[in-house]
């Protein structure tokens, strides 16, 4: 196997780092003892700048390119060692899209107590009581607009795509890079 360039990150498929090489989990190194690798990082990932450097953490982050990712309607710039996502989300209703749900009923005496018609296929509307909930006649009456409201309890969900775990490591030796 070639020499890798200092700095050069690599994704295995097994538990530990090799010789010369360091996990990739965020970790602080001495300056004084991988100064060539140092000199290409600074403290983009963390340290101090005088004793102690970060190695960079991919610990269940996905890596993406640095630089600007402009969309239609939508641009935002990465910088190295800049962190983002959530693992967790919890949507407020600003970013909900707007719609809505009608819900419909029949001011007519009820004729079923079921909601759901399987003869049919279709759906019972909300009927007056008259013994039975529903109506089968459809919908005749739109219901005041308090009568439904978002829900959602305020509660995450988890946000994670598929992944699969692996083990990032960079080399603390090897070939210095030269720019072009």
């Amino acid at each position: 196997m070639s020499q890798p360039f200092v700095g050069e990150i690599k994704q295995v498929g097994y538990t530990f780092a090799p010789v010369d090489w360091a996990e990739c989990n965020g970790q602080l190194i001495a300056i004084n003892d991988n100064a060539a690798l140092f000199s290409l990082l600074g403290v983009a990932y963390g340290g101090d700048a005088r004793t102690v450097f970060g190695i960079p953490s991919l610990k269940g982050r996905v890596p993406i390119h640095m630089g600007n990712y402009a969309e239609s309607d939508f641009s935002t710039t990465y910088t190295r060692g800049q962190i983002g996502g959530l693992e967790y989300v919890t949507l407020s209703l600003s970013q909900v899209p707007a719609h809505t749900h009608n819900f419909n009923a029949s001011n007519e005496a009820g004729n079923s107590a079921v909601p759901y018609s399987n003869q049919s296929g279709v759906g019972n509307t909300m009927a007056v009581a008259n013994a039975s909930y529903y109506s089968n006649s459809g919908p005749n009456v739109a219901l005041v607009p308090d009568m439904i409201s978002y829900t959602g309890g305020g509660q995450s969900h988890y946000n994670i795509q598929p992944s699969i775990g692996t083990l990032f490591v960079i080399a603390l030796e090897g070939l210095y890079p030269s720019r072009n």
